[in-house]
């Protein structure tokens, strides 16, 4: 019979105090080898607590961090996959949410820290603050406990909850929501506001609206049919399902025009008043010229100055055109103010002067979700360069502006013309 030496003894006894202090407390993984897998793994770096943010994005903030006792817990850009935080008024920047790979509740202090370009921001400091998205009763917070570092671009917030936070313009929250996520979609009959916006004069004195029947087909020829369409919507008629076709060149060369689509901050301060175009509009290769829009301390100005989800345009010329005005300003489309689906803008052109402050785009001013193919802008001297100024979620391609390609596709328009 063979005996047991001291040294096997000692390690097997090693190994017994090893497994019975494992099962009392449980065996300890670095953080670094842990492997956690909820579904998102795709869309960020688990390691990271520093998110960057793409001036084509948000141009005002630079990026957001976790600070703190940060082990164990994450921080991402949920700009492009979080539905609800995405098209929130008056955002700053990108959405950013908090949590843990493992933990049900924020255990010890983190601190997430906003940080932005002062010289971007189309708000005054004073007015920035910081949202928190109440996933059990699905609306933004305002986060009242905040503090400020206007020397260095900073605001920070003790995190006390997993969940989305906003960088936000709360004065534009405040105005649009009254502070909560609550959308008041009742309104009175609306006056015709926009009168005391633009020089309507010449679009009043014009329009002929007797083609916009209830069909939700409508072929426009003249000037005054333009003009009509431009009166009907500003004063509450979204177009919603309708087909708009321009079935002839129109020149605006003397009057002053208005945006299709625009919106104003209602009397009573807390709500914006909305008259969006929510049509497709088909220009069957015509083209509108010297159309000349100038209210340089309006925002959302274009041909069409604000449109839903629902617009699409396509085979149309914008040519010989002036846009001037402060924020979301483009040649064809202000700004579109989308909820999700992706709409189409192909084969149409401008030619002329767009200037503006803030979201400019020889096409296109600002826009989530659109797909702008075979699009071309020839641009003056003193005019914007983009051929969009903010495009989230959306592409182009084959776009050109200020070369040869799009020097050859307005002179398609021009020559047919002549």
């Amino acid at each position: 019979m063979q005996t047991m030496g001291s040294g096997n003894l000692l390690w097997i006894l090693i190994s017994i105090f090893f497994s019975w202090f494992m099962a009392l407390f449980g065996y300890y993984e670095s953080f670094d080898d842990y492997e956690y897998d909820d579904g998102y793994s795709e869309y960020y770096d688990y390691s990271d607590h520093l998110v960057t943010v793409d001036e084509e994005d948000k141009p005002a903030m630079v990026e957001a961090r976790l600070e703190g006792n940060v082990d164990g817990y994450y921080i991402r850009n949920t700009y492009d996959i979080d539905y609800m935080s995405r098209d929130v008024v008056g955002m700053v920047g990108v959405p950013i949410e908090v949590a843990s790979y493992s933990e049900d509740e924020v255990n010890g202090k983190l601190k997430l820290v906003f940080v932005y370009d002062e010289s971007k921001l189309s708000c005054d400091e004073s007015d920035l603050g910081i949202l928190w998205y109440n996933e059990a009763e699905q609306w933004y917070e305002t986060v009242f406990d905040y503090e400020t570092d206007y020397e260095n671009n900073e605001l920070s917030v003790y995190v006390d909850e997993f969940g989305t936070y906003i960088f936000e313009d709360m004065a534009t929250w405040e105005a649009v929501w009254n502070g909560t996520y609550v959308y008041e979609n009742t309104m009175m009959e609306p006056d015709c506001h926009w009168h005391n916006e633009f020089a309507y004069e010449d679009i009043e004195a014009l329009a002929d609206t007797s083609i916009y029947d209830e069909a939700g087909e409508y072929h426009i020829t003249t000037i005054e049919q333009l003009a009509g369409l431009v009166k009907l919507v500003n004063e509450g008629r979204s177009f919603l399902g309708c087909n708009i076709y321009l079935d002839a060149d129109l020149d605006l060369e003397g009057y002053e025009w208005a945006p299709i689509g625009w919106y104003y901050p209602a009397d009573d301060g807390y709500m914006w008043k909305d008259f969006p175009f929510e049509g497709k509009f088909y220009g069957n290769g015509h083209a509108i010229y010297n159309m000349h829009i100038s209210a340089p301390d309006q925002s959302d100005l274009g041909m069409f100055g604000r449109t839903l989800q629902n617009f699409e345009i396509h085979d149309f010329a914008l040519i010989d055109c002036y846009i001037e005005g402060k924020y979301y300003v483009g040649g064809i489309l202000g700004d579109n103010i989308n909820s999700g689906e992706k709409f189409d803008m192909t084969n149409c052109c401008v030619s002329g002067v767009v200037v503006g402050q803030l979201k400019v785009g020889a096409l296109v001013g600002s826009s989530a979700y659109i797909n702008i193919k075979d699009c071309y802008a020839v641009m003056e001297e003193g005019s914007t360069m983009e051929v969009v100024g903010d495009l989230r979620g959306g592409y182009t391609e084959n776009c050109h502006i200020n070369n040869e390609e799009a020097e050859l596709f307005l002179m398609q328009y021009i020559n047919e013309e002549n």
